[in-house]
C-alpha cells in the first residue's frame, strides 16, 4: 500500500467515524425528547392525582357536614313508642 493509499484509508475510516458520532448524537438527542415528555406527562399525571384527592377531600368534609347537620335535625324527631 502506498503512503497515498494509506491516506485515504484513514480519511474515509475518520469519515465513517464521524458519520456513527453523528447518528449517536441524533439518538441521545431523541432519547432526551423522549425524556422530557415523560416528566411533562410525570406533572400531569401529578396534577391530575391532587385534584382528586382535593375532590376526595371535599366529599369527606361534605359528607362529615351532612352527617352532622342529619344528626342535630334527628334531636327534633319525635320518638315513636
Amino acid at each position: 500500500m502506498t503512503v497515498e493509499e494509506t491516506r485515504m484509508a484513514a480519511a474515509e475510516a475518520l469519515k465513517a467515524i464521524h458519520g456513527v458520532g453523528d447518528e449517536v448524537q441524533g439518538i441521545h438527542d431523541a432519547v432526551k425528547a423522549v425524556e422530557d415528555r415523560v416528566k411533562g406527562v410525570e406533572g400531569m399525571i401529578q396534577g391530575v392525582g391532587d385534584t382528586v384527592k382535593g375532590i376526595g377531600d371535599m366529599v369527606i368534609l361534605g359528607e362529615q357536614k351532612l352527617f352532622n347537620f342529619s344528626s342535630l335535625f334527628s334531636l327534633f324527631i319525635p320518638i315513636r313508642c
